[in-house]
């Protein structure tokens, strides 16, 4: 009994909106013509039929009164002993229940009642209903405006929002390669650093937004020497630092080293290089920068000594560390 009793106050505190057997049997509806006019009928409403308070056992009456692609709002009438002049006001998206608002009727004069109520959507967008209900012709006309509060479907509206933008970009870079060959007979290594000034030449797209951030995704060519050298493309991460024109930069890059191989060297593979750096945007189109990279595989191929033995040996090419001083600049759309 202690039971039942705690589960009808908490019913009665979380639905404070008994409604009472008055029915509604005509509906004028003003203003969109989305606003839908039927009548009170018997029954619960699909997306409602789960919902146990709802149980077709309470003798629900309900009408819809707006209706879209997502949204539905409902007016519910619940017979009950209470005998409460209330109506309940619900809200579906996509069948399910959404939201809702009690309605209670306040009397305007002889001949009207008169009741308000809101409701929100997922996306923050609110439905003010208000209801004029007429005893003597059994009548009710509704009023729905709504605000919309959602993010906004139009590409120049989110645009301007999140100052969000695209750019195509074209850059050069020039590269610092650190490199070693490993002789595994000693345990020791000899230093080969190369240095490129050819042409390694890139496309971008990127997306920039809430000004300070942007994304590129780039296409081109690493061109060290014959042992080093092929195609790359990854995504660069770029965030504004402190409000200035220096930006931070970290990226994932897939290389395919297209490599050389012949008698004195043996080279080539897929790889992927780290990257992390910094920029500087000389222009709203222009910016410079330089990044150090590191590689997943340390062994990029194999140099070898073509003598006679004792002196044939082979050596590893062991990856160290690539710098990449570049300039790019972007069309902005």
């Amino acid at each position: 009994m202690k039971y039942r009793l705690c589960s009808f106050f908490v019913l009665i505190t979380l639905f404070p909106f008994v409604l009472f057997a008055q029915q509604i049997s005509k509906f004028q509806v003003s203003g969109n013509k989305r606003y839908i006019s039927l009548k009170l009928i018997n029954g619960v409403p699909k997306s409602l039929e789960n919902i146990k308070y709802f149980s077709p056992n309470n003798k629900i009456l309900y009408a819809l009164i707006y209706k879209d692609k997502t949204d539905s709002i409902y007016l519910i009438n619940r017979s009950s002993p209470f005998c409460s002049p209330e109506y309940l006001l619900t809200l579906t998206t996509k069948g399910v229940l959404n939201s809702y608002d009690t309605l209670k009727f306040k009397k305007v004069n002889s001949e009207e009642l008169f009741a308000s109520g809101m409701v929100k959507d997922l996306y923050d967008k609110t439905f003010n209903v208000v209801v004029y209900y007429f005893p003597e012709k059994d009548s009710a006309s509704f009023d729905v405006k709504i605000q919309d509060n959602s993010p906004s479907h139009s590409l120049s509206e989110f645009k301007s929002k999140y100052d969000f933008h695209f750019e195509f970009g074209i850059g050069d870079e020039f590269l610092l390669m650190f490199a070693k060959e490993y002789d595994s007979r000693t345990n020791t290594y000899g230093s080969t650093n190369k240095v490129s000034l050819l042409p390694n030449l890139h496309l971008a797209a990127g997306i920039n937004f809430l000004k300070y951030f942007k994304i590129d995704f780039k296409l081109g060519l690493i061109l060290v020497d014959e042992n080093y050298y092929g195609i790359d493309d990854g995504f660069f991460f770029k965030a504004e630092l402190f409000n200035t024109r220096i930006c931070g930069i970290a990226g994932i890059d897939f290389f395919n080293d297209i490599g050389e191989g012949h008698n004195s060297a043996e080279s080539g593979g897929s790889f992927i290089l780290y990257s992390f750096g910094a920029g500087y945007e000389t222009s709203k189109n222009f910016d410079i920068y330089i990044l150090y990279n590191i590689q997943n595989k340390k062994v990029f191929g194999y140099s070898h000594n073509t003598g006679y033995a004792p002196f044939n040996q082979t050596y590893d090419m062991v990856f160290k560390g690539l710098i990449r001083i570049g300039f790019q600049y972007s069309f902005i759309f």
